[in-house]
């Protein structure tokens, strides 16, 4: 899997339709038809994220 940092994740959510719901030490972004959120740790934007996190995120998302 490649490796993204947060601040790509958040674009390319932002991109395929999830917007910012709030923001509680994670950001929380919800979809107007998907189910459920999909949370993102913000420990800088520049930081990449861990395999395991990445596959949650993307689970969440629906982009497997």
């Amino acid at each position: 899997m490649k490796h993204y940092t947060a601040g790509e994740i958040k674009k390319m959510l932002r991109k395929d339709g999830w917007y910012l719901v709030r923001i509680t030490g994670h950001y929380q972004y919800k979809h107007p038809i998907k189910i459920g959120t999909v949370s993102v740790p913000h420990h800088g934007d520049n930081k990449e994220l861990g395999v395991k996190i990445l596959c949650n995120i993307f689970r969440q998302a629906g982009w497997e």
